[in-house]
């Protein structure tokens, strides 16, 4: 899996969307059909990768639906089926008030849950808002367990990196 995310990237960055696009489908496939009676769930960083190469593809309609359908088949929970919706909206050229609404809705929806927290606050480092991302940062750290605040600081430090 981490090889074809490597790969899928390399494709992406040197002008291939399209095959990044056939490798995640192709792993995707292979997990779900390839086991026999037994379906295995794709991880949510393999379906975060697909979608994100949909979206270099230009595909970002066909990526929305497919958020939709991993919810829906339960492949990731509410939380992270939302997320992915917003993931596809905020890089969807045009759609940032779509992306807005709808890291606002996974924090509205699961006060509670960090991750809504974080993602909204990535998106808002990322769209030039720092004082909003800070706040959700804090909400964050404060909701994260501790079994993954060092994952919630990585995330927060690359976003703030990516901004320098």
């Amino acid at each position: 899996e981490e090889n074809v995310s490597a790969l899928a990237e390399t494709w992406i960055a040197d002008g291939q969307p399209s095959r990044a696009v056939e490798a995640f489908r192709n792993i995707i496939d292979a997990d779900v059909l390839g086991k026999g009676e037994r379906v295995a769930v794709p991880s949510p960083s393999l379906l975060r990768g697909y979608l994100d190469a949909l979206g270099k593809a230009n595909r970002n309609g066909l990526a929305l639906e497919y958020a939709k359908t991993f919810a829906k088949k339960g492949w990731v929970d509410e939380v992270d089926g939302q997320l992915l919706e917003a993931r596809v909206y905020s890089s969807w050229k045009g759609h940032g008030k779509d992306a807005e609404a709808a890291y606002d809705a996974v924090v509205s929806d699961h006060p509670g849950d960090f991750r809504g927290y974080l993602a909204q606050g990535v998106f808002f480092r990322t769209v030039g808002k720092p004082d909003a991302a800070e706040n959700a940062f804090r909400k964050a750290k404060s909701l994260a367990p501790d079994d993954t605040a060092a994952v919630v600081n990585q995330v927060i430090a690359a976003s703030k990196a990516k901004q320098s």
